[in-house]
């Protein structure tokens, strides 16, 4: 699922906010959904300490957040551009 949002984000990247905007609430919400239906279902399942336990629930504790970029064509999906932009300086320490 996660895949296919990103694929979502590949056919917006050159559209205008507005174009953005609707192309992920009619393409990456329902997506989303059936993200948050999976978590819903699955996570009061998970038993250990897995890395799966632990990602289902950083999922669900950040779910708010991860879920704001489809409000607002401005944002993006990930902060890789940020993590990107301070590479030089972190490496450079």
């Amino acid at each position: 699922l996660i895949q296919k949002l990103y694929g979502v984000e590949s056919r917006v990247k050159d559209k205008s906010v507005d174009d953005k905007y609707t192309t992920r609430q009619q393409a990456s919400v329902p997506i989303l959904d059936k993200l948050k239906a999976w978590l819903e279902q699955n996570q009061p399942n998970l038993v250990g300490n897995t890395k799966l336990i632990e990602a289902a629930n950083y999922l669900a504790n950040q779910w708010h957040k991860l879920i704001r970029y489809v409000d607002d064509g401005r944002l993006s999906i990930d902060n890789n551009r940020a993590e990107r932009a301070v590479k030089p300086f972190v490496i450079g320490r």
